[in-house]
């Protein structure tokens, strides 16, 4: 994890309901009291992995390659910066790692911006799967009305539910492959959420279960 500083009241993982718990070999430990990570430090731990890991386990074209995520009880585009410095890293020393990001969308507005700007973003449908790049990035869309977003996510700013459209339309739009995800609860409009995320430009929309 980059972060547990969290734009909103709802963290990701306590939306998914009072009785979900991380699966137990995900190995996730919020950071508490640590400090957050270096750039350096997230690179090492990725370079690591993948060291230990086969190639040939990975497919010829890393079609069989996971990837690495970044997520947490935190959102990761909170320390942007970071973020791109340690896939930066990564790149120099390894090639084919495929990241992928998990956001609530509750970003500055020049976020997706500099992801884009960036050059660390795969774009444009390109067959990118040789490059270490950003492949995918998961926004949170919980629902389809303003209202209701701010009632289940309780954002710590303004406007919130317009940010998190425009950052999926806005890196959609760029080429980026964004992805929407919403957790089923029983007061959520599935369709209708679904119908938004893709004239958003969403390239995929899934569904998370939710736990009560």
């Amino acid at each position: 994890a980059l972060t547990d500083q969290n734009p909103a009241d709802m963290t990701l993982l306590a939306s998914r309901g009072p009785k979900f718990l991380m699966p137990p070999d995900s190995g996730f430990v919020p950071l508490g009291e640590a400090p957050e990570p270096s750039p350096e430090e997230l690179a090492a731990v990725v370079l690591d992995l993948y060291q230990d890991e086969a190639a040939s386990s990975r497919g010829s074209m890393g079609e069989c390659d996971p990837g690495v995520t970044f997520a947490g009880l935190g959102d990761p585009l909170l320390r942007l910066d970071v973020l791109l410095d340690a896939v930066r890293l990564v790149a120099e020393a390894q090639n084919g790692v495929p990241f992928r990001l998990v956001t609530t969308g509750l970003v500055p507005s020049d976020v997706g911006d500099k992801l884009v700007a960036s050059g660390l973003v795969a774009l444009g449908g390109a067959d990118n799967r040789r490059e270490t790049m950003i492949q995918t990035i998961s926004v949170a869309l919980p629902c389809h009305t303003e209202a209701l977003f701010n009632e289940l996510v309780q954002p710590r700013t303004t406007h919130g539910f317009s940010k998190v459209c425009g950052l999926i339309s806005n890196l959609s739009e760029a080429g980026a492959t964004v992805e929407c995800t919403c957790v089923a609860r029983p007061d959520i409009d599935i369709a209708a959420t679904r119908k938004l995320a893709l004239a958003l430009g969403a390239a995929s929309f899934r569904e998370r279960s939710f736990h009560i």
